[in-house]
């Protein structure tokens, strides 16, 4: 993590952090479910796992299970990513 940090008060009480850049990364796992309005046919489930199965996620393994009222997707697999923010802060 890359910032700054500012005292806004002469007692140096009250700070404002500034992150210009910094990066995360770990794992996550979870279930998705969509439903349908209408009775989904075989042929239908089998052309909707089609195109779910070929959703191209790099680095994610998923599973896909459908039935007659929609789809059942289970995830796995790492995530990361770049962040910036900004604090408030009171010291005591």
């Amino acid at each position: 993590m890359v910032g700054v940090q500012f005292f806004l008060t002469r007692s140096q009480n009250l700070v404002l952090d500034f992150w210009i850049a910094g990066a995360h990364y770990g794992s996550g796992k979870g279930d998705f479910t969509m439903t349908s309005d209408y009775v989904l046919t075989p042929d239908m489930q089998a052309q909707l796992k089609k195109e779910i199965e070929n959703l191209d996620i790099p680095f994610v393994k998923y599973s896909v299970e459908t039935t007659a009222n929609g789809a059942k997707i289970k995830v796995d697999g790492p995530w990361a990513g770049f962040r910036s923010g900004l604090s408030l802060g009171y010291r005591f």
